[in-house]
């Protein structure tokens, strides 16, 4: 389960149970991030890869150019934190 949450001044992504701190710099540009979570047999997670970029097919290249795991992908704005 991904999640985006606030925490003071800080932006954070959550994946299961590991939290990533999001530069706001990214956040301000609007980039684009892809994540591909691999999970174990019981869909516990295993590890996950993230990939920012400005262009959006830079980030759709990058997605289809990995066949596993679960894919997501989203635009960073300050919307997403709550």
């Amino acid at each position: 389960m991904i999640t985006f949450k606030k925490q003071g001044d800080d932006n954070i992504l959550m994946i299961e149970q590991e939290e990533v701190l999001v530069d706001k710099e990214k956040i301000l540009e609007g980039q684009f991030l892809a994540i591909v979570s691999y999970l174990d047999k019981q869909e516990n997670l295993l590890e996950a890869e993230l990939f920012y970029h400005l262009d959006e097919n830079e980030v759709n290249e990058f997605l289809e150019s990995i066949k596993e795991g679960v894919q997501h992908k989203y635009q960073l704005s300050e919307d997403l934190f709550v």
